[in-house]
C-alpha cells in the first residue's frame, strides 16, 4: 500500500509540474515552475527511497527493483510500473501485500511448521 501511495504520489507531481509549466507559459512567472519543482522533486525522491526500502519486504528481485527506479523518469512511468505489478500480483493469486508477504516468507523457508 505505502509503494502504491508513493508511486500514485510521484505521479501526481508530473502531474504538478506540467501544470506548473503552463502556468509559467501563461502568465510569465517563474514561481509556478519554481514552486511545482519542488514538490515534484520531493516526491520523486519518497518514491526512490520506497522502492530501496520494500523491494526486499516485497520479494522484488534488484532487477525489477531496478525497473522501479527507471519507471520513474518518464512521466507516469510510476502508474504503469504499479499496474503492472498490482497485475502481477493478481495473477498469482495474492489479494493483499500481506498475503504476498506471508507467501514469500513461506516459500523461503523461514517459518517452517
Amino acid at each position: 500500500m505505502l509503494f502504491r501511495v508513493a508511486a500514485y504520489g510521484e505521479a501526481a507531481g508530473w502531474t504538478l509540474l506540467v501544470a506548473g509549466i503552463v502556468l509559467e507559459n501563461i502568465t510569465g512567472s517563474h514561481a509556478y515552475v519554481a514552486v511545482a519543482g519542488r514538490i515534484h522533486g520531493m516526491l520523486f525522491v519518497v518514491y526512490l527511497m520506497a522502492v530501496l526500502a520494500f523491494y526486499p519486504s516485497l520479494a522484488w528481485s534488484r532487477w525489477k527493483a531496478l525497473f522501479a527506479l527507471a519507471f520513474s523518469v518518464p512521466p507516469y512511468g510510476t502508474i504503469v510500473f504499479e499496474q503492472w505489478v498490482a497485475h502481477k500480483r493478481r495473477a498469482h493469486g495474492f489479494k493483499t501485500y500481506r498475503h504476498y508477504l506471508l507467501y514469500n516468507v513461506l516459500a523461503a523457508g523461514f517459518v517452517r511448521f
